[in-house]
């Protein structure tokens, strides 16, 4: 799992189905050896979507149009979650965590 600190949070969602929640986010950093297809076409930022799975518990507190946030996974009897910035807070347990989508594309403003 790449580095989950200084990231830019672009959406949380609980479904009921599960119940799940999900995560979409830019990575901080670019990797120093991406694909070379992502090279090719001239990306520099990674985009990664993360589901949780059987959630029993979340709690979410503030709102920002542009959060910068560090992520923390703890695996115990549970996966905890722990999303902070000086803006949004959000903490969850689930049984499961996976990465649904990992893909990059091109920014002006290039993460790292």
């Amino acid at each position: 799992m790449p580095p989950l600190q200084g990231v830019k949070l672009f959406e949380v969602s609980v479904n009921r189905e599960g119940p799940s929640m999900r995560l979409r986010l830019d990575l901080a950093a670019y990797p120093e050896n991406p694909p070379k297809k992502w090279s090719a076409q001239g990306f520099n930022v990674v985009h990664v979507e993360l589901y949780f799975g059987g959630v029993d518990s979340v709690r979410m507190a503030g709102i920002s149009v542009n959060p910068v946030v560090d992520i923390s996974l703890r695996r115990g009897e549970k996966i905890s979650l722990e999303v902070r910035s000086p803006e949004v807070n959000v903490s969850a347990t689930a049984d499961s965590v996976h990465i649904l989508r990992m893909q990059a594309h091109a920014d002006e403003e290039p993460a790292g």
